[in-house]
């Protein structure tokens, strides 16, 4: 059976989104529970335990608990090409030492990325930084040169300054879980395996003392 975070910390059927707002504790119990409070759209949530996975966002979270956490957004500008009348969706990914990557998907869509800025939270994107992903992509793949561009994107990568993630308990009942930059997408599966491991209060499956949170 697959394993589905979500369900075994909170139960199936149970889990509901609400618009990310900073995070607030009490040491009084709730509800007998000695739960932990947060507001979400204007209504306190009470929870056991939250499990913060904010990204470039989860600082300013926490903020609120009495500690910076030093994450930061990473920029990455994006460019989808089409190639008509290609099966691209089983095409292997490229993923060079130094340069671009490309990600072949259906619909004839192939994915050129990303730019590496340290600009803030600046979710834009630039001619500059789109002249880079289109030369670097070209000089890896040359056959791309006829592509129809379809779109642009960018996004902001959660970066961890003192090292490669925050995975770990930040007081007994806040867990966070970030810092992934651009390997969100690979590690992010078991990333949020080992954060509901922690919020059941079980053993994680690693040693998690390279990624504990550095609190300033």
């Amino acid at each position: 059976m697959p394993f589905r975070g979500g369900e075994q910390v909170a139960g199936a059927g149970s889990t509901s989104w609400r618009q990310a707002t900073p995070l607030e504790t009490t040491d009084a119990p709730l509800a007998g529970t000695g739960a932990h409070s947060f507001p979400g759209e204007g209504v306190p949530i009470d929870a056991d335990v939250v499990i913060v996975a904010a990204g470039a966002w989860t600082g300013e979270v926490c903020r609120p608990l009495g500690v910076k956490l030093p994450v930061f957004p990473r920029r990455g500008q994006i460019l989808h090409v089409t190639l008509e009348g290609i099966d691209t969706a089983w095409w292997p990914i490229v993923l060079p030492r130094i340069g671009p990557y490309l990600l072949g998907f259906p619909d004839s869509r192939v994915v050129i990325g990303a730019t590496i800025e340290d600009v803030g939270f600046s979710p834009r994107v630039t001619m500059g930084g789109l002249g880079e992903v289109i030369e670097a992509g070209l000089q890896v793949a040359p056959g791309l040169l006829g592509a129809t561009v379809a779109e642009t994107r960018v996004g902001l990568r959660p970066v961890y300054a003192p090292g490669s993630a925050l995975i770990g308990r930040l007081t007994s009942r806040v867990v966070v879980a970030t810092g992934l930059n651009s390997y969100g997408l690979t590690a992010g599966p078991f990333t949020g395996r080992i954060a509901a491991v922690l919020a059941l209060g079980e053993e994680p499956p690693i040693d998690l003392t390279p990624y504990a949170p550095a609190i300033a």
